[in-house]
């Protein structure tokens, strides 16, 4: 649909520049100079866009300022994430994410099994992630979240990502959804070298 010389598509487009940077009185005034005046059902409309946006953009600000909390608290940066933490920072924020998370799938009843190397691949887990917050100054700027999670306490994440085997690793990316993130289990574990 077009008014006047100005398609629809274009006006959108024209609009979220000026609310990007926080031009509000031109953001309400008329769309085109033909039109002298908005009707206020427009002007709330537009509104409600506007706060509705910027609560999505606070709301992912919000989500990588507290990983970054967690991260800090965490004397290797791996955060603990639950069935209710893994569903905040992965399930109830829209694709694409602004950060990525790198996730240790852990069962510490199966510690004492040494075929399976938990303990062992859990601490160069952590080695990697030390290393990497070493390496990528000033934290703030990667967006890359070392995390694990425990079975006894998430065994709906676990059935959620279809983890029925350990070691297990994902990497959830910022597009991605639970089922097709990248995974590292059992069978890559083996051919890494002693």
């Amino acid at each position: 649909m077009e008014i006047g010389d100005y398609r629809r598509s274009d006006i959108v487009e024209e609009r979220l520049k000026v609310f990007a940077i926080g031009d509000f009185e031109t953001l309400l005034s008329p769309i085109h100079p033909k039109h002298s005046t908005m009707s206020p059902l427009s002007k709330l409309s537009l509104l409600i866009l506007m706060v509705f946006i910027s609560s999505a953009m606070a709301s992912s600000d919000e989500r990588v300022s507290e990983l970054l909390s967690l991260q800090s608290r965490s004397k290797s940066g791996v955060i603990r994430l639950n069935d209710q933490s893994l569903a905040r920072f992965l399930t109830s924020v829209k694709t694409p994410r602004p950060y990525s998370i790198l996730l240790f799938f852990d069962a510490a009843q199966l510690h004492d099994k040494p075929e399976l190397r938990l303990t062992e691949l859990r601490n160069e887990f952590s080695i990697v992630s030390s290393s990497f917050l070493a390496n990528n100054n000033p934290p703030n700027t990667n967006k890359l979240f070392f995390c694990d999670i425990e079975f006894k306490e998430s065994q709906l994440s676990f059935s959620q990502f279809g983890v029925n085997a350990l070691p297990h690793i994902r990497l959830i990316g910022p597009n991605m959804g639970l089922k097709d993130s990248e995974s590292m289990d059992q069978g890559d574990f083996s051919r890494l070298a002693d």
